[in-house]
């Protein structure tokens, strides 16, 4: 019977106001939307990895390297024998596997697609990551040469769905090149949320370099599998040792460091392997060469921070229309109190009205959290979902969020209106106090706080972004098109060069090996007059025209030339690259004329 009467009681209050209702409703409804997306967006991020079986117990290998005074290295990648040696010498290590990008154009029914998600992989892959195959046998699918597994929705794209629901993929032959490829399973379509990703692996052994006995030529990003329970902190004199046992051997050869004792703390310091947890990688990674781009856990802290922010916004927003209506309500309150209405009852009363208000807004809520989760995702490059009868924890979340907006918002109007004494009330000589007019004067400095804080932020953002897109970055960038893959072209790279060089629409024309601001090949270098390759160097190979093409100011020499039959051997540096030769003399000019050799262990010494 008092539950009835509380809500025909606040159903009343609410349609007779109907404009102070709906601005509290829509406040709230806003307020919990925008949270919710927030939420769904940071639970998002912390998931990544999650969904691998015994995600805990896997690592990747990264490097720690430094040369001479350089500052240290991270990297994501290792050496090519790094897996095997730490399978057979590490017996805390249940499973290793290798994986290597690559690029293949795929023929197919006369037709040739570039695949460029594209993973060579050990065939240990699948005991090292739980991705389920749908078609084939795990221990063979990756085993021979020349196999290939494919993801569900690149056999769609190939074969088309009546051959996938028959199970006619597997055995298909696939040709790239002169070589051909044999699909041997189809795996699960990669979950959005793992840091790398892929529509094709092959197997390692079609790769070539796979067998590479150099320890310091890193190419290969390497995944651990340990038994659970082990600690990977006691693996590190484990590690310590194949750093002593096969990279210092090679670093002295190739590097031409002098034959000294290395210590364990002088390891530490040049070179050692460190076992990185799976589950860190995209909030914890910023290393050279990862596979993809990652995110940071300081992303989560601010959209975390902003998300609370907000509810308290619209709490506040909330409490300070609910005891703007004081006036009102006072007079309903001291009739009660005259009639024998005790505190509590009303507590309860003006608690429920509120728990109703948030009731309506949750649901208002619910329905622009789902009309604005596809252009968030849009905006954030997410593949947000929600559905709260397919993840509990969404449920325990809208049920947390309205016992906590209930308390938080509706406490203080509660505790508020319910401390007015009948004999003021009815003689109209209400008088709320300094302390509450303080406390509610110091709500609305608090949110206005909070709201040009939010706004600052967010011009801060839009200028930093407006800075990005328009700084000199050193290069021409406005109307170059990038054609990927030209080194594919092989020989016929100039002709089909010149052909669009004679397009009417084209200024100018280059070839090169990487689009600057990319990842370049990087190796060790020798400057003239040093003793030891100290230096790790990204260069990139270029064209007589790159320079025109790309609009690059030479601060001294000259660029690349026809007429000079010895630039075949001749190299340009930035002013980076000066300075970390310590060739600044002069404003850089005493660069001109030096020599720089470059180490490539496999290969041998250029200068």
């Amino acid at each position: 019977m008092m539950i009835r009467n509380y809500i025909k009681i606040a159903f009343r209050n609410l349609i007779q106001d109907r404009f102070y209702s709906m601005l509290n409703i829509m406040g709230l409804s806003i307020g919990i939307a925008t949270s919710l997306l927030i939420i769904l967006f940071i639970s998002d991020e912390l998931s990544y990895d999650k969904f691998h079986q015994d995600a805990g117990d896997i690592y990747r290998v990264i490097t720690k390297g430094k040369l001479g005074d350089e500052e240290v290295r991270n990297v994501a990648v290792s050496g090519a024998p790094v897996a095997e040696a730490i399978l057979t010498t590490i017996p805390e290590v249940k499973a290793v596997t290798r994986l290597q990008p690559e690029i293949l154009i795929i023929t197919h029914q006369d037709e040739s697609l570039k695949e460029d998600r594209v993973l060579f992989a050990d065939s240990t892959f699948f005991d090292v990551f739980s991705f389920s195959l749908l078609e084939g046998d795990k221990n063979k699918a990756l085993k021979d040469p020349y196999s290939i597994v494919m993801t569900e929705e690149t056999a769609l794209r190939y074969f088309g769905k009546k051959a996938v629901d028959r199970g006619e993929v597997i055995g298909n032959l696939l040709k790239d090149d002169d070589r051909t490829y044999a699909v041997t399973g189809i795996v699960e379509n990669i979950p959005h949320n793992s840091h790398f990703d892929f529509d094709m692996l092959v197997s390692m052994s079609s790769n070539p370099d796979a067998g590479n006995p150099i320890w310091i030529n890193m190419n290969y990003y390497t995944y651990i599998k340990l038994a659970t329970g082990t600690d990977p902190v006691s693996l590190e004199d484990k590690l310590r040792d194949l750093v002593r046992q096969h990279v210092i051997p090679q670093v002295i050869a190739y590097l031409h460091y002098p034959e000294m004792e290395f210590t364990d703390e002088i390891m530490d310091q040049n070179f050692k392997f460190l076992l990185q947890p799976l589950t860190d990688i995209h909030l914890h990674s910023n290393l050279f060469a990862e596979m993809n781009a990652n995110s940071d856990i300081q992303y989560v802290y601010i959209f975390s921070a902003i998300a609370v922010f907000i509810i308290l916004i619209a709490c506040i927003n909330f409490m300070n229309l609910s005891t703007a209506k004081s006036a009102k309500r006072a007079r309903e309150v001291g009739i009660r109190k005259t009639l024998g209405s005790t505190k509590q009852p009303l507590i309860i009363q003006f608690l429920f009205e509120s728990l109703m208000y948030i009731l309506i807004s949750m649901l208002i809520a619910l329905g622009l959290t789902e009309a604005f989760r596809i252009p968030f995702n849009t905006i954030s490059g997410k593949n947000l979902t929600f559905n709260i009868f397919q993840d509990p924890w969404i449920f325990l979340l809208i049920l947390a969020i309205i016992l906590v907006v209930t308390l938080v918002a509706g406490s203080y109007p509660a505790f508020y209106l319910t401390r007015f004494k009948p004999v003021d009330v009815l003689k109209g000589s209400l008088n709320s106090g300094s302390g509450s007019s303080f406390f509610r004067s110091a709500l609305v400095i608090f949110q206005f706080i909070i709201s040009i804080g939010l706004i600052v932020c967010t011009m801060l953002v839009f200028k930093q972004m407006s800075y990005i897109r328009n700084k000199n970055v050193g290069f021409g960038k406005e109307n170059v098109i990038v054609v990927g893959n030209a080194y594919r072209l092989g020989e016929k790279a100039d002709i089909i060069k010149q052909q669009i060089h004679g397009l009417e629409q084209v200024v100018s024309a280059s070839y090169t090996t990487h689009v600057p601001s990319h990842l370049y090949w990087s190796s060790a270098h020798k400057a003239e007059g040093e003793l030891a390759s100290d230096h790790i160097i990204s260069f990139s190979l270029v064209d007589y025209d790159y320079q025109e093409t790309l609009q690059i100011d030479l601060q001294h020499g000259r660029f690349f030339s026809r007429d000079y039959p010895s630039d075949s051997s001749a190299i340009i540096i930035n002013e980076a690259a000066a300075y970390v030769f310590d060739w600044t003399a002069d404003q850089g000019r005493e660069a001109i004329g030096k020599t720089i050799e470059t180490i490539v262990p496999d290969m041998g010494t250029r200068t």
